[in-house]
This record gives structure tokens, C-alpha cells and sequence, in this order.
């Protein structure tokens, strides 16, 4: 067993590595008393309901402006402009697995903008933070910092942290407030939205479990298909009667 857990640098499967990680902090980082609390605090949110309210395929994807690592700032109309859209949320750069999520849409990026789409990454982490995060991953897409939740709200994937698990994140020196803003013990559920020109979701993936993410396989396909279905849409429409 590794002594110590290294993000993957290069091309990786994104499920090979996150069981990777999940075999190191289960088996090696984490004690059995920490881990039970948190494999707790996912039953909880699982049995919480929450993830009936979280818009579908085929609803309208909620709009949002927000800055990015830079200040910019970036909105999800402003983006639907030239295509479809892939919409990311993570916790924050503190999580080792939203950091390998990061790397594999890293990964995926030429082909989506081969496309025409957009790809964005929104945690609930001040600028400075969300800073941090791009360059750490050697992100080239937009990274973008939702101060409160807003955003994680509207989609709701937003939770709050119980206090027995910020006692635990505070002992693994993670303390949410120094990461989010004072006060703030508000996380999303990793979730990935697809979403199509005229703001449809076309795809989801959303799962209580933070150590599960989306093969970034997916929404390139969904990608595909809606670019495919989009030219042959104009080119009906150029074709004589």
C-alpha cells in the first residue's frame, strides 16, 4: 500500500483512479471511526430526498453568472452562444476526488471544443481558492466560484455539512469557512449537467457518494449527438423543397 496518495499526472482512466484513491483513504488515511461517519453522512443525504428536486433531462437547466478564477465573469447564456454547455459541480480543491474529476474534464476538453462546447467547474469556494484549484490541475477551462451556493441551490445539490462531519474535516485541517467563506458549511453534490443550446438538460449525473463522478466518456457523447442532430437540422433546412 502507497504511503501517500499523488494525483495522476497525464492521460488516466478516471474510474481506475478514483477506486484507486477510494482503496487509499479507506484502507490506509482514514481510521475506521472517521470513516464510518462519513459513510453515514451518505446514507443520510441519500435517504434525504434531495436528489428528486434536481432538474432532469429534459427540464430547463437554471441560469447563473458567475466569476471565474480570474474575476471574469461567466454566464451560462453567454456560453450556450456558440453550443452546447457541460456544467460541473465539485466541493472544492481540499477533495482529492474532485481533483482527478478536474484532471479527467481537463482531459476531455479538446474534444468538447472540437465541438463547439463550453465546459465550466463551479464549487462553492471563494476566488482565491478557485485560483488555486485551476492552477493546481492545470485547468484551461473556466473555474467558477459560486460565494454561497446560489448556484448549487438552484440546481439543488446543495447541502449543509452535518457538524459531525466539520469536526472531522477541521482535524484533517480542511475547515469548510477558511475554504468557502466565514461561516459557510455549505457543499454541493458532485453533479455534471449537459445542457443544450436552448438551455435543456440533456444529460445528468448526480450521485450522493462524492467518491462516484461522471465518465467524462458521457457527456462526450451527449456532446456528439447533439451536434449531429444539430447539423442534420440545417442541413434539412438548406436542402431544396
Amino acid at each position: 500500500m502507497e504511503e501517500h496518495y499523488t494525483l495522476p499526472v497525464g492521460r488516466f482512466d478516471l474510474n481506475e483512479e478514483l477506486a484507486r484513491a477510494r482503496s487509499f483513504y479507506r484502507n490506509h488515511d482514514i481510521p475506521a471511526d472517521s470513516m464510518a461517519k462519513i459513510d453515514q453522512q451518505i446514507e443520510e443525504l441519500a435517504d434525504s430526498g434531495i436528489l428528486a428536486h434536481v432538474p432532469d433531462v429534459g427540464d430547463r437547466a437554471p441560469g447563473f453568472t458567475l466569476p471565474d478564477a480570474n474575476g471574469t465573469t461567466v454566464g451560462l447564456e453567454q456560453l450556450l452562444r456558440s453550443g452546447p454547455a457541460v456544467v460541473s459541480f465539485y466541493r472544492g480543491r481540499w477533495c482529492p476526488y474532485c481533483n482527478i474529476a478536474l484532471r479527467s474534464l481537463q482531459q476531455i476538453l479538446p474534444e468538447l471544443t472540437a465541438l463547439g462546447a463550453s465546459l465550466v467547474a463551479i464549487s462553492p469556494q471563494t476566488p482565491d481558492h478557485t485560483l488555486t484549484t485551476a492552477e493546481k490541475n492545470a485547468l484551461n477551462f473556466h473555474v467558477l466560484s459560486d460565494f454561497e451556493a446560489t448556484v448549487a441551490q438552484a440546481y439543488a445539490v446543495a447541502f449543509r455539512i452535518p457538524g459531525y462531519l466539520q469536526q472531522i474535516y477541521e482535524t484533517y485541517g480542511f475547515p469548510l469557512p477558511e475554504f468557502n467563506g466565514e461561516g459557510q458549511q455549505t457543499l454541493p453534490i458532485p453533479a455534471t449537467f449537459v445542457i443544450d443550446q436552448d438551455q435543456t438538460i440533456r444529460f445528468r449525473f448526480i450521485s450522493p457518494d462524492f467518491t462516484l463522478r461522471a465518465d467524462p466518456a458521457r457527456p462526450v457523447s451527449v456532446v456528439t449527438e447533439i451536434s449531429t442532430a444539430a447539423a442534420a437540422r440545417s442541413k434539412s433546412a438548406s436542402s431544396p423543397a
